[in-house]
């Protein structure tokens, strides 16, 4: 068996096939001399070449920032050293050295990292294989809160402190955690014999002593490690999970990454208890070749604002000697498109071995370092626009509203994602609001903030606006208004219109009417920073 392709949906898979073909020169072909011939322009092959200085990428997590991503892995020890190596993108597939990352504590070998924000604050987990370090597999947690406009994980004065060394509470073998947001209740999803667990925290900086629960029927079982040696015993591991359209998918990995075997599955849930296989598995496998080994996925979200991709980590040739994990193979970087149906879930071609385009770039953008000169600023009362080092300002009297608006229009259909940060507000009536508006201001994302709020440490609330329904409450709690920055997401297509905050899924509604048009920030008796805002259409 060479590869297995889970779908109903051959149209699907037909067209990212034929696209991957089309091109036929690769960084993968040699020519008669035996070097390497440069790849086409516009297209990559995996897997996808990292420069490690030697080492690999295993366990890879990408977190999108503004219009980059950071690339973060399995870091073994002893080179690990005091901090953790990053990478830096703008397309997912041209990766840079960005810095190694001081971390304040005992760092050990850091496995299968995770990073999260939450509130003004990124949070990042990892495991240990520390053979001096009882139980293995222990969860490490570290935090960082950025000050000012800069709100890089990675910047250049970053530096992460340890706060915990057994977050989960559970002294058990616990890797390959994974930050879970479902609206208002936050879940660590991790490994476990007998399928993945999940427990609900009490916070980011504090587990809570809450049960652990185990989704039983979302195993890799049944397979030995080596021929004649016992089973895996439902060694299950990696999961990675998101919601879309009223589902809870996921997917995780087995039966053990030093077999070529190692695969990925999927499952789906309409509750997160209910999540389960809903079709044949595994979802992504290749057994044979040079590539082969495929698992611990993670789901991004492409340049375009639109486009999903999943990265994952496969295992290179044999005989390649790996010195930091003294095995004869190197497990490097893969990149592939998914999309999601309402009947078939997730849908992929992946792995796919051939040529691939390249990311397609975000629409339209502005980085906001300075006031951009292809936006429009209006004042509607009294309010005015700053420039600050990095970010805009945006300040208005009671009563008055800022807007500062993409002089390029939108197509009907379109996605649009902006940063808010919230700095100052009048405590009198109308109410005060910092957002995002699109479709010509038919549409509105919000933080929103009550007439006379008790102080300025009283909880915003998440709020959307469809012209004809008027502005409703997500339900969204204790979102902090100050000093915090917000990524802000509107998604509209066809009559559906999809709300995100954070990267986290919060809503979904209908619009009836909607012909696109301007798009960018609105600031309503308030005062907010600004910053990077970008759109493409559909």
């Amino acid at each position: 068996m060479t590869s297995k392709l889970n779908t109903a949906t051959l149209l699907s898979i037909l067209v990212l096939s034929l696209i991957g073909g089309s091109v036929s020169l690769s960084d993968g072909q040699k020519n008669g001399m035996g070097k390497r011939i440069p790849i086409a322009k516009g297209v990559y092959r995996n897997p996808i070449e990292v420069p490690t200085n030697g080492r690999e990428i295993a366990d890879p997590s990408v977190y999108k920032y503004k219009d980059r991503y950071y690339l973060i892995s399995t870091q073994e020890y002893p080179h690990g050293g005091d901090g953790f190596r990053v990478w830096v993108s703008t397309d997912l597939v041209d990766w840079k050295f960005h810095r190694s990352v001081p971390i304040k504590g005992k760092l050990n070998p850091m496995m299968a990292p995770d990073l999260a924000y939450h509130e003004g604050t990124y949070y990042l987990y990892w495991s240990v294989d520390d053979p001096n370090h009882d139980p293995k597999g222990i969860h490490y947690g570290a935090k960082y809160t950025p000050k000012g406009v800069d709100f890089d994980p990675f910047g250049p004065d970053t530096r992460y402190e340890i706060f915990t060394y057994d977050f989960l509470h559970t002294k058990r073998h616990n890797i390959d955690g994974e930050i879970f947001f479902d609206r208002n209740d936050i879940y660590m999803f991790f490994c476990g014999h007998g399928g993945i667990r999940y427990k609900q925290l009490q916070s980011l900086g504090d587990s809570g002593d809450g049960p652990v629960h185990q989704l039983t029927s979302c195993v890799v079982d049944g397979i030995d490690i080596k021929p004649g040696e016992p089973g895996n015993n439902g060694w299950t591991e990696a999961p990675a999970i998101f919601l879309l359209d009223g589902y809870y998918h996921m997917t995780y990995s087995g039966v053990h990454f030093l077999r070529n075997d190692y695969q990925i599955h999927s499952a789906r849930g309409r509750s997160i208890e209910s999540i389960k296989p809903y079709k044949p598995n595994p979802l992504i496998i290749h057994t044979e070749g040079d590539v082969n080994g495929m698992g611990n996925n993670n789901w991004i979200m492409g340049p375009d604002l639109k486009t999903r991709y999943t990265t994952y980590h496969a295992k290179l040739g044999e005989g390649v000697f790996n010195p930091a994990t003294q095995t004869g193979f190197m497990r490097k970087l893969m990149l592939d498109r998914y999309e999601v149906a309402p009947e078939d879930g997730i849908i992929t071609a992946a792995p796919t071995l051939t040529n691939q385009p390249v990311p397609d770039p975000v629409g339209w953008s502005a980085d906001l370092a300075s006031v951009p000169s292809n936006m429009a600023f209006a004042a509607e009362g009294k309010a005015g626009i700053t420039a600050l080092d990095g970010a805009v300002k945006i300040s208005t009297t009671k009563s008055g509203i800022g807007r500062l608006l993409a002089k390029k229009p939108s197509a009907a259909d379109f996605v649009v994602e902006g940063h808010v940060k919230g700095t100052g507000l009048w405590r009198e009536s109308p109410p005060s609001r910092i957002g995002i508006t699109a479709a010509g201001g038919t549409i509105k994302l919000a933080l929103g903030f009550p007439t006379n709020p008790a102080d300025s440490t009283t909880p915003a609330t998440l709020q959307y606006y469809i012209e004809g329904k008027g502005w409703t409450d997500t339900g969204i709690k204790d979102v902090k208004f100050f000093h915090a920055w917000h990524k802000l997401k509107i998604d509209k297509n066809g009559n559906t219109v999809r709300f995100y905050y954070d990267d986290r899924f919060v809503e979904e509604d209908v619009i009836y009417s909607s012909d696109g048009g301007k798009l960018g920030y609105f600031v309503e008796n308030a005062e907010a920073d600004l910053s990077w805002i970008g759109f493409s259409n559909y």
